[in-house]
């Protein structure tokens, strides 16, 4: 039997066209319903539901031995059914208060006609049949002008004053008008009337808004739990329709008892209250109902569907799917780039379906043997006929023996398997790629480190959790692999294309790499190095590889070399040593052939400032991020280049492949360097850059503060005069402010000199063998500006672009308000009152973190921090919401089979996606030139113009 043989055939899939809302008819919902709800009781003593309750069979089963008295289902198979209940009164829906306000201004309340002459309305009537202008428009004009007449021009009464007050009661004069007068209007007004105040007269009359018959709907769709205790919760819904059917029943008993009209209207505002909070119980201006135990507030129908915890984000937008996982992620510097180390408990509770044919079914039987709790196994096996069977250790030497080609094995993931990986929030295209799968120990998911592949998804591994997405069909796989899967897309970022390199070496690795590229090494360790790098299956072999040794070890031979290179191990006498720069070059080819890079390091450096490459070989130069990140970019250009001269039309997915593999070498190879020979900050290296450099330090913080002190001193001094001589209130304040934000512009740049001054200092004289010098010079981790302040200085601090100040009252920006303490003309109580900040108190922290800072220092800096934090926090809140505000706009744009963006009213919104229809991260060659394009295209169009002129001639 061949493979396609009885395939499983789906139903195809049926494509909604559009959607018609309306009110739901009494009628209508009497129709649907299977039982009029009358009593306000759930359960008998029995457990059972009562007959005529609101948790009545007939309404459909949620527990276990009941069927449904209407379909006859049990639980799990009945879809549920609606009931009703027949309100004593009738009741406004609240949703539609606000509505039917507006329809009752805009007609008589005599005749029910709109108050328009005939021929006006026959116009209106005629521009909403025929689609001339929307019907939101026609009826926002008709009410307007209806509402505004002082009579009824066809039967004469005049206009009665409508108000309406929050949510449901609308007043004629100065009476009340209850549902029951309201719906006696509604129903007087015609059909050719309601259509052009906007309602249609087959699927929404006004008067349906107000409620006579509520719609009950299915147990299935409000179940109730089990408690832990053994007692039964009841959905919120379900609370509130026992209010509903209780007060109903209340008012019911008092109209057939003849009770005062003051208990009756009481009750009737009972019962419009409950219905209310029923369909929203987020109304203003009406009581929230709550729980009775413990207070919390119920959920109405709109609060189901609502917001981002309600049905249209939570569920249909956004889902919970099957075959996904969800872990922290951690580092892995032994993964290859484009594989996704997956735990084993994982690999073996997400499974593939594999169809079973002549040529797989044998590995396939020693999957069904493995069994569910063995990897590589399988769970379940699915039948030609649709039986799908668990695979125990009782029945898989029966299920294995069984097997036929035609059958599906879900099969555990295994080694290779392309699978989806993504980290929320997903903002791009790079935030979820495909991968392929290497099982392995533990609970986290490892992400390739040497060649860090997580940059365009944000993530870190100081706790982020990332999900794994399982494809389940040969297509979905092909695509994940092929397209998900693309190097180019784990090389480039889709905005600028080739233009800049990502998923580099990082942190370690680019400390290892500088290192390497400056060390003498004994030849026998280098060996083990490149032994250590190697993995099954690489393109090299160790041995065959010959390193040239280019000196020998002696006493002394430190002091020969470079300043800045040093020995590494302990090589014995005489010991050949080669560069660590031939170890790098093992992994670029040997088409890489002049190239020079300046690095960031040392630029000034004559020797080792440029790293010069010649036929795959580093022959000088000191390696870091910027040089790394230059390699990547010439080895992938120039290996496209090669490509397009052999004929190739696309190049880049080898390129990219090509260089992310040698990239991943060389991270490998500076991971292992620095793990053998060691690479530490400690306290040590910042007390050598403090004991070397405080003295100059403590002396530009000496002549800063002296400077400022006489600025702020002589701004105090013109500050007084002008409070004193200057008569107009008006003039003395906007003079003052203005000289003291020129003063304190002057006492900022000069209070900032100090740490400027000494990042200079220590840029000038770095040393290359402290590593907190080595961090941050080779684009490891860190900058210069954090040296200084760790070892040195604090430097000025700045909350809102300025020094901290005294109290701001009556301000409205949030940070002014977070650091406004409320004590007059000073920052702190721990200060002395002036109408200028000193230099302490205004921010200027002359000590650095190895120091210390004192209670103020700290306290200032403090604010600063305060400051980005609180930043960072509104700037991801605003960009969240305009991200989900694009996404919703551009949700139902798609790409047609021509290639068109079209939107779900079929209108062409591009010709080519993107103009162009490039996707800038595979595209080969340089930028389009536009405004060469456009002359292009503008001297062919007067070519044409020239012509056709000429032909007519």
């Amino acid at each position: 039997m061949t493979l396609m043989e009885e395939p499983r055939v789906q139903d195809p899939p049926k494509y909604v066209k559009r959607i018609l809302f309306g009110i739901l008819p009494p009628d209508k919902i009497r129709k649907m319903s299977k039982v009029e709800v009358t009593s306000p009781e759930t359960y008998d003593e029995d457990g059972y539901p009562i007959e005529g309750g609101v948790m009545d069979t007939r309404m459909g089963v949620i527990d276990p031995g009941l069927r449904c008295r209407t379909c006859g289902q049990p639980a799990g198979r009945c879809p549920g059914h609606f009931g009703h209940i027949e309100l004593a009164r009738p009741v406004l829906h609240p949703r539609y208060a606000e509505r039917i306000k507006d329809v009752l201004r805009a007609t008589c309340p005599e005749c029910g006609r709109v108050k328009l002459p005939e021929d006006e309305i026959e116009s209106y009537l005629r521009e909403v049949r025929e689609g001339i202008r929307p019907v939101k428009s026609v009826a926002a004009e008709v009410i307007d002008r209806a509402e505004k007449r002082e009579s009824c021009p066809h039967c004469g009464a005049e206009s009665r004053k409508i108000t309406y007050q929050k949510p449901t009661t609308i007043m004629m004069d100065d009476e009340r008008l209850w549902p029951v007068d309201i719906r006696a209007w509604l129903e007087k007004i015609p059909d050719e009337d309601v259509e052009i105040l906007g309602f249609h007269p087959e699927r929404a009359r006004p008067e349906w808004a107000v409620l006579t018959v509520l719609p009950v709907p299915p147990v299935t769709m409000r179940p109730s739990i089990i408690l832990e205790t053994g007692e039964r919760a009841e959905d919120d819904l379900t609370h509130k329709l026992v209010d509903i059917v209780r007060v109903n029943l209340r008012l019911k008993e008092s109209l057939e008892a003849g009770a005062p009209e003051p208990i009756i209207e009481d009750q009737w505002d009972l019962l419009q209250y409950h219905v209310t909070t029923y369909i929203d119980n987020e109304i203003g201006g009406v009581p929230v109902a709550r729980h009775r135990t413990g207070g919390k507030p119920l959920k109405g129908i709109v609060q189901r569907l609502k917001g981002k915890e309600g049905r249209f984000r939570q569920n249909l937008a956004g889902k919970r799917v099957n075959f996904s996982a969800r872990s922290v992620i951690t580092p892995d510097p032994e993964l290859d780039p484009f594989t996704l180390g997956v735990p084993e408990a994982i690999a073996k509770e997400l499974t593939v379906p594999e169809r079973v044919t002549e040529w797989n079914i044998d590995r396939l039987r020693k999957l069904v043997l493995n069994g569910p709790n063995k990897h590589p196994g399988a769970n379940y096996v699915v039948k030609r006929d649709g039986s799908r069977i668990r695979i125990t250790d009782e029945n898989k030497e029966k299920l294995a023996e069984d097997l036929e080609p035609g059958d599906v094995v879900e099969r555990h993931l295994m080694d290779g398997d392309p699978v989806m990986f993504n980290r929320q929030p997903t903002l791009h295209i790079q935030s979820e790629l495909g991968f392929r799968v290497r099982v392995m120990p533990g609970k986290t998911f490892r992400l390739p480190a040497a060649c860090y592949m997580g940059v365009g998804f944000n993530a870190d591994f100081d706790g982020d959790e990332m999900n794994l997405h399982v494809p389940q069909s040969e297509e979905a796989r092909a695509e994940v692999r092929e397209l998900m899967g693309c190097y180019v897309y784990h090389l480039w970022p889709p905005k600028n294309g080739h233009e800049d390199v990502r998923n580099s070496p990082i942190h370690e690795a680019i400390v290892g790499i500088h290192l390497l590229s400056r060390a003498w090494i004994p030849l026998r360790e280098a060996y083990q190095l490149l032994e250590e790098v190697k993995k099954e299956g690489d393109w090299f072999e160790p041995t065959e590889v010959k390193l040239k040794p280019e000196a020998k070890y002696r006493r002394g031979f430190e002091e020969e070399i470079h300043e800045l290179e040093f020995v590494c191990g302990q090589p014995r006498e005489g010991e050949p040593l080669v560069t660590g720069r031939q170890l790098l070059s093992v992994f670029l080819p040997d088409w890489l052939d002049r190239v020079e890079l300046e690095n960031a390091v040392c630029p000034d450096d004559e020797e080792h400032g440029k790293v010069v490459i010649e036929k795959g070989r580093i022959v000088r130069g000191f390696l870091d991020e910027k040089t790394v990140h230059g390699i990547m970019t010439e080895i992938v250009h120039r290996y496209a280049a090669r490509e397009v001269a052999r004929g190739e039309s696309y190049p880049w997915f080898k390129a990219a492949e090509t260089t992310l593999r040698a990239m991943d070498k060389i991270g490998r190879l500076g991971l292992r360097f620095v793990t053998r020979y060691g690479f530490t900050l400690g306290i040590d290296e910042f007390e050598d850059i403090y004991e070397r450099f405080r003295d100059e330090v403590e002396r530009l913080c000496d002549e800063a503060a002296k400077k400022a002190k006489e600025i702020i001193e002589r701004g105090e001094r013109r500050l007084q005069e002008l409070e004193e001589h200057e008569t107009c209130n008006r003039s003395r304040i906007e003079r003052g402010e203005m000289l003291e934000r020129n003063i304190e512009s002057e006492v900022m740049a000069i209070l900032n000199q100090p740490r400027v001054e000494t990042e200079r200092l220590l840029k000038k004289h770095r040393d290359l063998f402290n590593p907190a010098y080595i961090m941050p010079e080779s684009g490891a981790r860190g900058s210069i500006t954090n040296i200084a302040r760790m070892a040195l200085i604090g430097g000025q601090q700045a909350v809102m672009g300025e020094r901290p100040h005294r109290a701001k009252h009556n301000t409205e920006h949030i940070m002014e308000k977070i650091v406004n303490y409320s004590y007059t003309d000073r920052v702190t109580p721990h200060f002395e009152k002036s109408l200028i900040p000193g230099v302490k108190e205004g921010g200027f922290v002359r000590s650095g973190f190895f120091e210390g800072l004192d209670m103020v220092e700290y306290f200032l800096h403090a604010m600063s921090g305060r400051e980005g934090l609180i930043d960072k926090g509104f700037r991801t809140a605003d960009s969240g919401y305009l991200h989900r505000r694009y996404v919703t706009t551009a949700l139902d744009l798609i790409v047609d089979s021509g290639g068109r963006v079209r939107d779900s009213a079929n209108n062409v919104i591009q010709l080519t996606y993107g103009e162009d229809g490039v996707d800038p991260a595979k595209k080969w060659g340089l930028n389009l030139d536009v405004e060469k394009a456009l002359k292009v295209v503008k001297e062919v169009v007067l070519e044409e113009e020239r012509r056709v002129r000429g032909g007519a001639g």
